[in-house]
């Protein structure tokens, strides 16, 4: 009964004052694949489609925003099969949801989970967490090539605060740098559910030391709890910029691991032919 009370009454401190909790194990599993791939087992894929998500696909009149779409749709549920043991006979138990602003999360068994996509020209990157989704946790995902910028300063100009844009233009590898800031901005408006709706210039992060903060933001928007990871990997003949936020009201350690599209995808064609 003591332990119950003590508990409770920890549970309604302020998150500051809560230094003896243990801290929130958070699982992401993040997985990629390229526009290629998708395109080539397209017949297979479109199997993991519901009604209402072939209809959207249709609505695409490009080819490339139609590949987009199938392959975020359909590693996700692949993913998601793999993390809670499904079969792929019953990945239609899957399902993706959006809120009143269009931010996904998956849905099995009537419990949501975190979801995040992300895509540039050559690849879909999918983010799930394995825990339920708790309305004080909020994550997010971005892919970006990493690329030279021939009018890097306007570009600096329209996403970048006065000192990110000192501390890009002055880095040894500018174009690498400004990637960074841009794709974790991505990663945090995405985290936020609100994308473009708003500006990037109302956030200010820091990358000193390579430790990414968040040092300004807009009112109502916390400051503090945000986790920040940036990844660069190869991918085909290009590299891959990806970058994570994640927001927890609670002291959280993130698990990131990474599982293959083509294994995901052996066993779904394995097991479906």
């Amino acid at each position: 009964m003591f332990n119950q009370r003590l508990s409770l009454w920890l549970s309604q401190l302020p998150g500051a004052m809560v230094w003896n909790k243990k801290p929130l194990q958070v699982s992401i599993y993040l997985s990629q694949i390229a526009t290629a791939e998708v395109a080539q087992h397209r017949n297979q894929l479109l199997h993991l489609l519901d009604q209402e998500e072939t209809s959207r696909l249709h609505q695409y009149q490009h080819l490339g925003d139609q590949q987009r779409f199938l392959g975020g749709r359909a590693l996700s549920k692949l993913l998601a099969a793999q993390l809670f043991q499904l079969p792929c006979s019953q990945i239609h138990q899957i399902r993706i949801v959006r809120d009143q602003l269009g931010k996904p999360s998956l849905q099995l068994n009537q419990t949501n989970y975190h979801l995040s996509l992300s895509h540039n020209e050559h690849q879909i990157l999918v983010a799930l967490s394995r825990q339920a989704l708790a309305p004080d946790c909020k994550l997010g995902v971005d892919i970006e090539v990493v690329q030279a910028f021939p009018e890097l300063e306007h570009l600096c100009a329209t996403v970048c605060t006065p000192a990110e844009r000192q501390d890009i233009l002055s880095h040894p590898d500018p174009d690498s740098r400004f990637i960074a800031y841009w794709s974790l901005k991505e990663a945090l408006l995405k985290a936020l559910g609100m994308g473009y709706r708003l500006d990037p210039l109302q956030f200010s992060l820091s990358l000193r030391q390579n430790h990414p903060c968040l040092i300004s933001a807009p009112e109502g928007i916390p400051l503090n709890g945000w986790q920040f990871h940036l990844h660069t990997c190869a991918s085909g003949q290009s590299m891959q910029q990806l970058a994570i936020a994640f927001h927890s009201t609670h002291r959280s350690q993130l698990q990131i691991q990474q599982l293959p599209a083509a294994t995901l995808l052996e066993r779904y064609l394995n097991e479906t032919r």
